[in-house]
């Protein structure tokens, strides 16, 4: 258990070591529901029961996205952990709490992106090899006869070997099942640039997926953010 120290009226301990990985069958939240900015506002006030729920259910979230950005479960673990010790003290500068995800989703984006540039300082790093030109698709060679299995083994390794701003796209839209106006909130950029992201990780996947000597999936359409 990792003790937090938060300024403010009361000093508490917000069990962020349930944020190290998603609890197995729970659902990522999808967004900010009465519920959900419930325990936001009594987290804020220093509630540590109500903060380690939050961090319960936005676990699933936020690392999937740290997996997206890492591509290293255990690096993503320790992005997870930092962001919601990050979101301990900070949370009661949210002035919206209908946005927590989108919120929790940024401080992601920047804490994976110190993590990514410690890892490339270290040789053997993913992220080292993808700067010398070694991707996972690279190591793919075609099936003859694709079948169902051929693309569930080819879809991950296609995504894994997407650029960073398209596979999180993916990731949050159909992983998580963001909107386009919280993934653009989480991502600091426009919706049409989440819509422009979208349109080139789709193709990229589909021409990964041929590579594979897989059938490309179907292109899913793009969903109202109403």
């Amino acid at each position: 258990m990792i003790t937090v120290t938060r300024t403010g009226p009361e000093t508490a301990d917000p069990g962020t070591a349930g944020a190290r990985a998603p609890t197995a069958g729970r659902r990522p939240v999808r967004g900010g529901g009465p519920l959900l900015v419930d325990r936001v506002l009594a987290a804020a006030a220093g509630d540590r029961d109500a903060f380690a729920e939050l961090v319960r259910e936005a676990s699933g979230t936020v690392f999937a996205l740290a997996m997206a950005r890492t591509r290293d479960r255990a690096a993503a673990e320790d992005v997870t952990q930092e962001v919601f010790l990050r979101a301990w003290e900070r949370l009661g500068e949210l002035r919206d709490p209908e946005v927590v995800v989108s919120w929790l989703c940024g401080i992601t984006v920047r804490v994976a992106g110190d993590a990514n540039r410690r890892r490339a300082r270290s040789p053997g790093s993913l992220d080292r090899l993808a700067e010398q030109g070694v991707e996972p698709a690279a190591r793919t060679e075609s099936h003859p006869e694709p079948d169902e299995a051929d693309v569930r083994d080819a879809l991950p390794r296609c995504i894994d070997a997407l650029p960073e701003i398209h596979r999180e796209v993916i990731v949050l839209k159909y992983t998580e099942r963001l909107s386009y106006q919280r993934m653009a909130d989480a991502l600091e950029i426009s919706v049409p640039a989440v819509n422009k992201r979208l349109q080139k990780a789709r193709r990229l996947l589909r021409e990964c997926l041929e590579r594979c000597g897989a059938s490309p999936v179907d292109s899913p359409s793009r969903e109202d953010d109403a």
